[in-house]
């Protein structure tokens, strides 16, 4: 995963609006915050997408 920007927060961007994302995982916690966003065909291997995206998925 290809990391963006010098934020601390930011892990990558996103992959239908290049937005920055953090990704909990990533950043070696045990939960994300997009568990909690329902979205349809979102497979786990995809990169996430931005809160933004994810709720229009």
């Amino acid at each position: 995963m290809e990391k963006v920007g010098t934020q601390s927060n930011v892990t990558h961007s996103c992959p239908r609006c290049n937005s920055p994302v953090r990704c909990d995982i990533s950043l070696g916690k045990q939960a994300c915050w997009c568990f909690n966003v329902q979205s349809k065909g979102l497979e786990l291997n995809d990169v996430c997408m931005c809160k933004n995206c994810l709720n229009k998925a």
